[in-house]
């Protein structure tokens, strides 16, 4: 029998032993994706994800397509037809799992679809059945470790039945409809980071040094407390400062929910609402604080506060109007000073694409179409 090697990714070389093996890159983005969606309860949805996201690489006619003899096909349904077709009912929780896995795999490049119409998910699926899309070889063949061809999606795919028992009762529209953007969001990034990992390891080790550098929700926490607590206490102002700042800072130790902080302008709002965020984060083991403002001045004018306190490595300022230095400039125009300065700004974009920081600063509008639209690059 023929030893058919199966690629994901090339090199500018030609040589085939330089270039990226399917099995790798589906094991790193099934395991890349898992880390992400841990802090969620999402990890092994996004591993089944990341494990079938590029499976229909794994036929002749794409592996001809990255010898440039073949024109494009649409890798990313297949993974999604196998999830669609083999993963079944969910009599416990009233779901069919593969039906919740199969529109991230399908809309991994091309974000996510609606299930019917002339362009949907559902048009994908019945193409690939039809054998009108070339149809993948077996995982094993890949290279994916798994167990008995026979198991496979019994061992790593309906395992998902024994999910977090606590997330059923949020199985509901809106619960199902948020995890699987956030399930999506980690494919999706892990996917990204896993192709630059091989096809640009200087930029992926640039990502990995910005990341490096980011301190713990406790020594923010920290940081800030000492600076809150040299401001003076004299005075019936100050003093109403100080109490409202007490009361936030003993709330911070409460369960996770809804709190509402009412503050009049001047009364220092903007630090004692950090310092409960940081305190309430440490308290629920979360290690991110998103921070949505309705306007971009004021996103601004925030954000230099809190990076004045924390630290500007600590902080990302998320808007649309934001410099980013000299990160578009060429080395050869600039200054060592200017290199400095667009070697940050590098980092901070980089930073930017999926919030890698303790503290983001952000639109309300940015937020919301990072939880909930359908496009890949507003994901977080």
């Amino acid at each position: 029998m023929e030893d058919i090697r199966y690629y994901a990714h090339t090199t500018q070389s030609k040589d085939e032993s330089t270039w990226q093996l399917l099995g790798d890159h589906l094991n790193g983005v099934a395991e890349l994706a898992a880390q992400f969606a841990e802090p969620f309860g999402g990890s092994e949805w996004a591993f089944a994800a990341g494990i079938l996201h590029d499976y229909g690489k794994g036929c002749k006619a794409f592996q001809q397509r990255l010898h440039g003899k073949h024109p494009p096909i649409d890798h990313s349904i297949a993974g999604a037809f196998l999830a669609d077709t083999y993963v079944p009912y969910n009599n416990d929780r009233g779901i069919k799992e593969g039906a919740f896995i199969a529109p991230l795999v399908a809309g991994h490049h091309v974000g996510l679809q609606d299930y019917m119409g002339e362009h949907s998910l559902l048009a994908r699926l019945k193409q690939y059945e039809r054998g009108d899309i070339p149809v993948a070889a077996s995982m094993e063949s890949m290279g994916i470790v798994l167990h008995d061809a026979d198991v496979v999606l019994q061992n790593k795919l309906i395992q998902l039945c024994s999910h977090n028992k606590r997330v059923q009762s949020e199985l509901l529209t809106f619960g199902v409809f948020t995890l699987a953007h956030l399930v999506f969001s980690s494919l999706v990034d892990a996917d990204w980071i896993d192709t630059e990992r091989f096809m640009s390891p200087d930029e992926y080790e640039r990502r990995r040094r910005a990341g490096r550098v980011h301190e713990s929700m406790c020594v923010l926490s920290n940081r800030l407390d000492k600076q809150l607590d040299e401001f003076p206490q004299d005075g019936q102002v100050n003093n109403a400062r100080h109490q409202l700042l007490e009361e936030a800072r003993q709330a911070a130790s409460l369960p996770t929910g809804i709190f509402e902080l009412n503050m009049p302008t001047g009364s220092g709002k903007t630090l004692t609402s950090m310092s409960f965020a940081l305190r309430h984060a440490m308290k629920n083991g979360q290690s991110r604080v998103i921070y949505a403002i309705p306007f971009m001045s004021i996103v601004e004018q925030n954000a230099q506060v809190f990076k004045d306190v924390l630290g500007g490595h600590n902080v990302i300022e998320h808007v649309s109007s934001y410099d980013y230095g000299q990160s578009s400039m060429s080395l050869l125009d600039l200054s060592e000073q200017d290199a400095a300065a667009r070697e940050r700004g590098l980092q901070e974009r980089m930073l930017t694409e999926n919030w890698d920081a303790p503290v983001v600063v952000t639109t309300n509008v940015q937020l919301f179409e990072s939880l909930f639209s359908k496009a890949l690059l507003t994901l977080i």
